[in-house]
């Protein structure tokens, strides 16, 4: 009876069982780690790509702002009126409004396209155009550039075919007239009038405007 009763007092057996279980929850708990630690590894890398894609745009956004607000131009239009005297029909001749400055340093004939365009009250078309902008150790960005009828210029950057991080750059342009040319000149009866028209338009940089978000 002893024997029987120790057998059945021995706790052997259940010390096997708990060791069992306790390993059984130590490979649960490091189970759980890990599936943590690899949810994190995933989420920090989003993290970091969308960190890249937003300095990308926003270095972009500032990079275009900085060199589209130097920029200026005059527009000069002549016209040239010769009148034969009696007689005869007068007759006009103009070439329209012209962009010749120095200053002007839009890195593409389209932009004198648009403008001169503009300047002469024809329809822009087509008044936008896709860059890239490529920066270092960032993604590639997207610049949509609009030209409207009052040399207004509006950028969208983004970075991807669905537009993440989507930025916007207004350009605000301001437009001067300047004093208005005439001169007068007679030769074998005729007398031609040249008559020189031009304004200036420029951006400030305090008037450039960077936004998040569709607009």
């Amino acid at each position: 009876m002893r024997r029987v009763w120790g057998k059945l007092k021995s706790s052997a057996g259940a010390s096997i069982l708990f060791a069992i279980l306790v390993f059984m929850l130590c490979i649960l708990a490091g189970t759980a780690a890990l599936t943590a630690a690899a949810a994190n590894s995933g989420r920090y890398t989003h993290l970091k790509a969308e960190q890249q894609k937003y300095l990308a745009v926003s270095s972009a956004a500032k990079l275009m702002r900085n060199q589209l607000a130097k920029n200026n131009f005059t527009a000069t239009k002549v016209t040239t009126t010769t009148d034969p005297g009696s007689g005869g029909t007068p007759s006009t001749t103009s070439d329209g409004y012209k962009i010749s400055d120095e200053n002007f340093t839009f890195s593409d004939s389209w932009f004198t396209d648009c403008f001169e365009k503009a300047a002469n009250g024809e329809s822009i078309s087509p008044n936008q155009k896709t860059f890239t902008i490529t920066l270092d150790d960032v993604p590639d960005v997207t610049a949509d550039v609009t030209v409207s009828a009052n040399y207004q210029v509006t950028v969208e950057l983004y970075v991807g075919t669905e537009k993440d991080n989507l930025t916007n750059l207004t350009l605000v342009p301001t437009r001067e007239n300047l004093p208005t040319e005439t001169v007068r000149a007679e030769s074998g009866g005729n007398v031609t009038t040249t008559t020189t028209q031009k304004f200036t338009v420029t951006w400030q940089e305090e008037n450039a405007v960077i936004s998040q978000g569709r607009n």
